[in-house]
C-alpha cells in the first residue's frame, strides 16, 4: 500500500492515475488542509477545511489517512474558537464513513501516559478504538528520540499499543525525509533496519514508513529483507 498526500481528492486521483507498479496493492489518500487552516487534522483545525475534506471523501468513497497532530504553525491558541465545531464534524465524518464502507487510517502520536492519553482523546490526536472503527498507525519516529535509548522506546511503546489496541495497530516508522516542517530529524538506512529488526522480534507485520521522499536506494535494499 501508499499513503499519498494530496490538498484535495481531484489531486490525490491525479497522482494515483501515474502509478504504474503492480506491486502496489492500494493507494490511500491523505488529506492535508491549507496552512493556514491547520494543514493537520484535529479539533483545532479549521471547520471549513475540515468540512470540505471530508465531504470529498465521503462523496467519493476512496480509503483515507487522517493525520492528526496540532495545528501546523500558527498554533492552538489562534485556532481555539474551531474546537468544538471541529470536533463534531471529526467524529461525524468516521462514524459517516463507517457506514459508507469506506475504510479510514489514522496516524496518531504515541501516548506518553494515561493523563496524555485523556487530552489527546479529548482534542481528537488519538480516537477511541471503543467508538470510532478505524486502523492505528501508531507513530514511533525513533529519529525524534535523540536522548533516549531507541529500543527501549519501541518495546515500551508496543506494550503500550498492545494494552490498548490489542492486535489491532500498525506502527508508523521515520522519517525518511523531510515534511512539510522541512528540519525533521532523518532516520538512517541502518537505523531503519534497527527499528524493522525489533519491531519483527516482537511480531509486528503491518508497518508504515514516513515519507515517500527519502525512498532511495539504500532504503529500498533495508526494506525488501523484511517484505514477504
Amino acid at each position: 500500500k501508499i499513503i499519498f498526500a494530496a490538498p484535495s481528492v481531484k489531486n490525490f486521483v491525479g497522482i494515483r492515475k501515474k502509478l504504474k507498479s503492480s506491486k502496489v496493492k492500494d493507494v490511500i489518500y491523505w488529506p492535508v488542509l491549507k496552512k493556514s487552516e491547520g494543514y493537520y487534522i484535529s479539533a483545532f483545525s479549521r471547520s471549513s477545511g475540515l468540512n470540505r475534506v471530508f465531504n470529498e471523501i465521503l462523496s467519493n468513497k476512496i480509503p483515507t489517512m487522517l493525520d492528526l497532530e496540532i495545528p501546523l504553525k500558527r498554533g492552538i491558541l489562534k485556532h481555539l474558537h474551531y474546537f468544538f465545531k471541529s470536533k463534531r464534524l471529526i467524529d461525524n465524518f468516521l462514524l459517516n464513513a463507517e457506514k459508507n464502507g469506506i475504510e479510514i487510517y489514522t496516524a496518531e502520536y504515541d501516548i506518553p501516559h494515561k493523563l496524555a492519553e485523556a487530552l489527546f482523546s479529548f482534542i481528537r490526536l488519538t480516537l477511541n478504538p471503543k467508538k470510532f472503527k478505524h486502523q492505528r498507525i501508531v507513530m514511533l519516529y525513533t529519529s525524534f528520540r535523540k536522548n533516549q535509548v531507541i529500543e527501549d522506546y519501541l518495546l515500551k511503546q508496543l506494550e503500550k499499543s498492545k494494552q490498548k489496541y490489542g492486535e489491532d495497530f500498525l506502527v508508523g516508522l521515520g522519517v525518511i525525509a523531510p515534511g512539510v516542517g522541512e528540519n525533521e530529524p532523518i532516520l538512517s538506512p541502518s537505523h531503519l533496519e534497527h527499528d524493522l529488526k525489533v519491531l519483527n522480534r516482537e511480531g509486528i507485520k503491518k508497518v508504515v514508513i514516513f515519507r515517500l521522499g527519502g525512498l532511495n536506494k539504500k532504503y529500498l535494499e533495508v526494506i525488501k529483507k523484511y517484505v514477504s
